[in-house]
């Protein structure tokens, strides 16, 4: 498979590239195999304030509504998953903090271009939106708002947890993180339950937000898809097609 990999990536090198990025947020999923496959490879970690993660999948994939069910893969187990990568290969790994990379850009961008050992073009900061990115999947929403390196998204999430539903479960997802694991990640527990309870609060969203949490814990239970699929192929015949999931 790492010489497979490696042919694909050779096929689109075509002006004597070093590197071939290759980034997405499940790879949480395969975090180990990836670093196993590729002892070569060099592993840049990108960790974010969990609420501001929180906020991103509600506003950029859920469209304002609440629906975290539809992530929970990633915000449970891509937390534990990215942790104990970091903490099995920190010494050949390169760990940053969104929150320093948007305030301070040259001097992470220093980093992680040092830790890649190439030399750091002069206009970094503009060289990233030459690229035009055509597939069908990203985050489509950071691409159309800003044009430069902003820090304006580091206060978003506090719009979006407007609500008691809201702000309660997000103190429930902070407290099962715990304490130890927020530190091992830069992020301190109490300081991220004092900035939530110091939002205000209000009602809006109140009811959509509670049909979606309904919604979401039932289809986390019941799976609708994979039923709606199983009577489709029982009416047209296909009964054994059908089959147990576990």
């Amino acid at each position: 498979m790492h010489d497979f990999v490696l042919r694909l990536y050779a096929l689109r090198a075509n002006h004597g590239e070093k590197y071939f990025l290759d980034k997405t947020p499940r790879y949480h999923l395969v975090a180990e195999d990836i670093i196993r496959m590729f002892p070569e490879g060099k592993f840049i970690f990108l960790w974010r304030n969990p609420l501001s993660i929180v906020s991103s999948m509600v506003n950029s994939f859920a469209k304002g509504r609440w629906g975290v069910s539809g992530y929970k893969v990633d915000l449970y187990d891509g937390f534990e998953n990215l942790l104990s990568a970091i903490e099995r290969h920190a010494d050949r790994s390169c760990v940053v903090w969104y929150e320093d990379l948007v305030t301070d850009p040259q001097s992470q961008m220093e980093r992680i271009f040092d830790y890649l050992e190439v030399e750091m073009p002069s206009n970094f900061d503009r060289s990233f939106f030459l690229n035009e990115l055509t597939g069908t999947k990203g985050d489509f929403t950071g691409i159309k708002d800003y044009k430069s390196i902003s820090d304006a998204p580091l206060d978003k999430w506090r719009a979006t947890m407007n609500n008691p539903l809201r702000k309660a479960w997000c103190r429930r997802y902070l407290r099962w993180i715990g304490a130890q694991r927020l530190a091992s990640a830069g992020y301190d527990l109490d300081d991220l339950l004092l900035e939530l309870d110091r939002l205000p609060t209000g009602m809006k969203n109140i009811p959509t937000d509670m049909l979606s949490a309904a919604y979401g814990a039932s289809y986390c239970m019941f799976e609708h898809s994979i039923l709606m699929r199983k009577f489709k192929l029982i009416r047209s015949g296909k009964w054994k097609k059908v089959y147990v999931h576990t």
